[in-house]
C-alpha cells in the first residue's frame, strides 16, 4: 500500500514538473522568442 502511494506521489510530481516546464517554455517562446533565438 505504501509503495503504491509512493508511485502515485512520484507520478503526480512528474506531471506537475512537466506542466510547469510546458508553461514556462510556452511563455518564453511567445514572450522572448527574439532574445532566446
Amino acid at each position: 500500500m505504501k509503495q503504491k502511494t509512493l508511485f502515485i506521489t512520484a507520478a503526480a510530481v512528474l506531471l506537475a514538473v512537466f506542466v510547469a516546464a510546458a508553461v514556462i517554455y510556452k511563455n518564453q517562446k511567445t514572450g522572448e522568442a527574439v532574445q532566446s533565438a
